[in-house]
């Protein structure tokens, strides 16, 4: 997932704030954590992964495979687990399935997120 134009954005921040460049891969993913944890009310579930020499942010949220959908942020169906990940056909209930978040997703609140985050 590249997302070039995001960390250009967050370089030109960490600049106006003086924080050092060795620093910002590690408050990228506070940052996205923090978000999806007020969102969500909880983050544990989730990994991001930033790599600023590529332009690259990951997140991760770790699911489990159920017949019904208590909490979407913690469960999902089979049948949306196949949809997304046709090739793993060999799910079954009860199994994780880790779900690829887009960072775009989080557009605006992103930004003004991170102007108070930094």
């Amino acid at each position: 997932m590249i997302n070039r134009d995001l960390i250009d954005i967050f370089i030109e921040l960490a600049r106006e704030k003086n924080i050092e460049r060795s620093e910002l891969g590690t408050i990228i993913e506070d940052l996205f954590l923090f978000i999806i944890d007020k969102e969500t009310g909880d983050s544990e579930n989730c990994s991001v992964i930033v790599n600023l020499d590529k332009g690259e942010i990951e997140i991760y949220v770790e699911k489990t495979i159920v017949d019904h959908v208590d909490d979407d942020h913690f469960d999902i169906t089979l049948e949306r687990a196949l949809k997304l990940e046709p090739e793993l056909s060999d799910l079954k209930l009860g199994d994780t399935f880790v779900e690829v978040i887009d960072p775009a997703r989080f557009g605006r609140r992103l930004i003004s997120n991170a102007r108070q985050f930094f």
